[in-house]
């Protein structure tokens, strides 16, 4: 529902403060455990040296002070505690590193912090001025724009704009989907399909 857009914007805003850097580690398509660290060494650009990658990776990044954001995990709490071993056994290994992690469902670590991706807001009866200061009118008309250069919020689309905001609930995963279709259908029609 917009945790990795969400996680991304953090990593962006927080570049300057980790001198090796922010780096985004997509796990979407990762099944098992093993995979997390040479998936997160690929990220890093780093060869990892050895038969144990695990070990490897650990004894890289001992001295680095760098933001790991681990993408899309909720598959792999299924798979056990393996990978979410990992991640204790990096923030104890290398002080320096912080991690963020995408999931559906918390770790359950000790010094864990949950943030949950809230509904952005806006109201149907906003006028035009009030909507476009709204954060999910703005966000559906810049999704919009990625696919229709010269979409803009006008008086005559406001209403069909304020009916995907309310369809989708104002959560960022539904406003950046509806407007993916925006290229190929007018929002009348993306707000039926809806």
């Amino acid at each position: 529902m917009g945790k990795t857009r969400l996680a991304v914007e953090v990593g962006h805003d927080r570049l300057a403060t980790f001198a090796d850097g922010v780096f985004f580690v997509p796990l979407a398509p990762i099944t098992t455990p093993d995979a997390v660290a040479p998936a997160i060494a690929n990220a890093l650009g780093i060869a990892l040296q050895g038969s144990d990658p695990r070990t490897a990776l650990l004894q890289t990044l001992r001295s680095k002070q760098l933001l790991l954001i681990l993408d899309n995990f909720e598959q792999l709490l299924v798979a056990g505690s393996e990978a979410v071993d990992l991640v204790v056994d990096l923030l104890g290994a290398a002080l320096g590193v912080q991690i963020i992690v995408t999931a559906r469902e918390r770790l359950k670590l000790r010094n864990e912090q949950a943030y949950s991706v809230q509904a952005l807001d806006f109201a149907v009866t906003d006028s035009l001025a009030e909507a476009t200061a709204s954060a999910a009118v703005r966000l559906f008309v810049q999704s919009v724009q990625r696919v229709q250069a010269d979409f803009q919020l006008t008086a005559a689309n406001l209403g069909t704009v304020l009916r995907i905001c309310q369809l989708v609930q104002g959560m960022p995963l539904g406003l950046e989907l509806a407007a993916a279709n925006a290229g190929s259908a007018p929002l009348t029609a993306i707000a039926d399909a809806i």
